[in-house]
């Protein structure tokens, strides 16, 4: 089951790992910074928003969203 608590920690421990703001990652996926923040924040991505997330960070939705320990 999903939960947005393990999306919000699993995504911003990435970011910060990685030394990453939402301008960052914004300039690097094409996503509005304002979108990346209330993902962040609410846990609650789009599709896309998900898709670009994973994509740019190099890890799969299914560990982003909690389904998964396995990068």
């Amino acid at each position: 089951m999903y939960e947005r608590q393990v999306f919000i920690d699993r995504f911003n421990s990435l970011r910060d790992r990685k030394g990453l703001t939402y301008e960052d990652i914004s300039r690097n996926t094409g996503l509005n910074s304002s979108t990346i923040r209330k993902a962040a924040t609410s846990g609650n991505p789009s599709a896309k928003t998900l898709y670009a997330m994973c994509d740019y960070l190099n890890v799969s939705a299914d560990y982003l969203l909690g389904l998964s320990d396995n990068y």
